[in-house]
């Protein structure tokens, strides 16, 4: 056995996870803390090289053989072997492979760094993977192998910057003790295409950012973290945030999260969580459809910015925050249901949206956000140049606050001399008005409730009627004691009592009384179910196709809240299937109860011309397609393109088999157009189809 003096430099490389799991007397060094406190000797056995701790066992240092596939061997010179040293490999560029068998617990910060190696297998024996200042800081183990294609890791969690800036890395393979990835983990690494994450419960910083061939991820539903730019310019072209998971922000809690931002394949996204963070969803330019699921409650600024192919935003939820410019610039979002629970409509929130045409503002909300905090414009939807129809009702707005600025040709329907109509009055805008549904009453559901200092409770009044178009607001008698925000979630400061006083914008008010205790249990309130009997239903009408049909409805609150279909009510069917009248069921979920019932058309299939011809005699003859099951057809003819009612005529075919007519009595030089409807008579109601393509034929003989 040789022995060899090894520089100061070898000191630095032996890094243990935690300082205090070092044997004792152990030497720190610049980087953190050594392992051997006997001398800074390497010893050397053939090819290998090593060091031994106190207690006799054997670290790898390094190997200087030019074989390229090695397994780490289970003894040197008698010695235990039982880690691999940092650095050890480090920019080796023979080796292929490294097998690391069962013995090996230790593997030191940036053992392989660098290196050549083509494909690895960490085994669930490895206890301790070093990083660079003890227990803390980055490890580095396999950070730039450059030719690393396959990973197998059953060693637990992955920490940060593991297997980072490995370009050519396409396969990994996670054991199920890996719960939790740490930032950079996977950062860069451009070959990797999908990954199934189903045990992770924490994804932290970066770990797949810049992953641009990353197509696929599965994330599992115990998934409770997702860290800052998490999957940020990535190659994702779908994705599904699980329930639980907390997004996180840049500095902790502040700052963007910009989860997703930059994956410029990402083209679906379904939001299962509660909260969608600043910037999460920015500039992803093929994002096309977005699902909000029943949880949602905050979408953060900017967190879909930008995204000019965004077509369909389906919202399953009821969110209370929208903050600034969430949708701005979302040139080709047509409609978006805000629900029935919005509080807060931030600054410039769908500014750019050119293609927007409808937006319905929900009486909930109280506040709408501007440039600056508490002053300067809303901008809410500036420069909507296809904006047709807004609807508010009673929402505090100021007359120079900018909603519609640069958005030509909306109609402003609200309220009579509500402040959107003092608004639109200012600015000369086309306005429409319906009727108030003022308040009749307003109540807390409990007079007195009890919360311990420092902690919060979110107050539910109940408005009667249900379908009231008026705003509420809070005030807390003493913010010394307790505060109270916009969403009615009082916070309690000091011991004592406070009063919460609740207000409608007609005038009605409650008053309820905080009693904040030192200690204890603070109260809770849940919200009293409303009835949806006061809703309106409007559905499109169907066409016969043999199958049932379940068109999905409109539902108004009133004409400014949309509730959600399955959050806050669900819907059946009746007689849905043949021609004639159908029936639409709402019946309340969450928070509304009752049903209530519309009934809807089932019109018979279209025919189409087949043939138009003069016939001798100033006569036309018009052959359509046979529709199978129907009464007739009706035929319609004019030498008016427009069909005015005086140059038009009707003929009715009675019989589904007859599938022509002959026009008789027509002048001689004029063009007649021609179109074809089918009808069916049920229980003594006729009902027709949509109208066939017009043809159009000269009479010459």
């Amino acid at each position: 056995m040789k022995k060899k003096i090894v520089s100061g430099v070898m000191a630095l490389s032996l890094v243990f996870c935690s300082a205090a799991a070092l044997p004792e007397g152990a030497v720190t060094d610049l980087l953190g803390s050594g392992i051997t406190a006997s001398a800074d000797d390497e010893l050397t056995s053939g090819f290998w090289r090593f060091t031994k701790d106190k207690d006799n066992y054997a670290y790898v240092t390094g190997y200087t053989g030019f074989d390229s596939k090695i397994t780490i061997p289970p003894t040197l010179e008698e010695l235990p072997v039982v880690g691999i040293a940092g650095n050890a490999f480090e920019n080796n560029q023979n080796l292929s492979e490294v097998v690391i068998p069962s013995n090996v617990t230790y593997i030191g910060y940036r053992a392989f760094a660098g290196s050549s190696i083509t494909k690895i297998t960490v085994p669930a024996t490895v206890k301790t993977i070093a990083m660079r200042w003890g227990d803390w800081g980055s490890c580095q183990t396999f950070k730039d192998c450059t030719k690393l294609k396959s990973v197998v890791f059953n060693a637990g969690d992955i920490n940060e910057e593991l297997f980072s800036g490995c370009t050519a890395l396409t396969t990994v393979k996670l054991g199920s003790s890996t719960k939790s990835i740490s930032s950079s983990a996977f950062l860069n690494c451009s070959s990797l295409s999908s990954i199934n994450l189903n045990n992770v419960t924490s994804i932290n910083s970066e770990a797949f950012a810049g992953c641009n061939a990353l197509k696929s991820v599965t994330l599992g539903n115990n998934l409770g973290f997702l860290g800052y730019r998490a999957f940020a310019e990535s190659g994702l072209t779908s994705v599904t945030v699980p329930a639980k998971a907390q997004i996180g922000l840049r500095w902790g809690d502040w700052g963007s999260a910009s989860t997703f931002s930059g994956c410029e394949k990402l083209t679906t996204a379904t939001i299962n969580n509660k909260y969608v963070g600043e910037y999460e969803f920015e500039n992803c330019p093929a994002l096309k459809t977005v699902t909000l699921g029943t949880n949602i409650r905050s979408i953060d600024s900017n967190s879909f910015s930008g995204n000019k192919m965004l077509t369909t935003v389906i919202n399953k939820g009821n969110p209370v925050y929208i903050g600034a410019n969430a949708f701005s610039d979302c040139t080709s979002l047509k409609n978006i249901n805000l629900g029935s629970s919005l509080a807060f409509l931030g600054y410039a929130a769908f500014s750019g949206d050119t293609s927007l045409t409808t937006m319905r503002i929900p009486s909930t909300v109280v506040s709408l956000g501007l440039r600056w905090g508490d002053w300067g414009s809303a901008s809410t939807f500036e420069g909507c140049t296809n904006l047709k129809n807004v609807y508010i009702a009673s929402t505090p707005m100021s007359n120079d606050c900018g909603m519609f600025d640069d958005s030509t040709g909306v109609v402003v329907n609200t309220i009579k001399d509500s402040p959107a109509y003092k608004y639109a009055t200012n600015k000369v805008l086309s306005k429409k008005t319906f009727a108030a549904k003022p308040a009749k009453s307003i109540a807390f559901n409990s007079k007195n409730y009890t919360v311990v200092v420092n902690d919060s409770i979110n107050l539910y009044p109940t408005i009667s009627p249900a379908n009231s178009t008026d705003s509420i607001s809070y005030v807390s008698g003493d913010e010394s004691v307790a505060t109270v925000d916009m969403y009615g979630t009082v916070t309690a400061k000091k011991t004592g009592p406070v009063q919460i006083k609740v207000t409608t914008s007609s005038g009605k008010n409650a008053v309820c009384t905080i009693n904040v205790v030192a200690s204890g249990t603070t109260s809770k309130d849940t919200p009293k179910k409303k009835s949806v009997k006061p809703v309106s239903v409007s559905l499109t009408t169907q066409t016969y196709t043999g199958k049932a049909l379940k068109p999905s409805p409109t539902v108004l609150l009133n004409p400014c809240t949309q509730l959600v279909k399955g959050v806050d009510y669900t819907v059946s069917y009746k007689n849905n299937k043949k021609v004639g009248k159908a029936t639409i069921t709402i019946t309340g979920k969450g928070n509304y109860t009752g049903s209530v019932s519309k009934t809807f058309s089932i019109n018979p299939k279209s025919t189409s011309v087949s043939k138009l011809t003069n016939q001798k005699g100033k006569k036309a003859k018009v052959t359509y397609k046979k529709v199978a099951g129907v009464t007739g057809y009706q035929v319609t003819y004019s030498t008016s393109k427009k069909f005015t009612k005086s140059t038009t005529k009707n003929v009715n075919v009675k019989g589904a088999a007859k599938t022509s007519k002959v026009l008789k009595k027509l002048k001689k030089n004029k063009t007649y157009y021609v179109k074809v409807r089918t009808y069916q008579k049920v229980s003594g109601t006729t009902y027709y189809s949509t109208y066939s393509k017009v043809k159009k034929v000269k009479i010459k003989k």
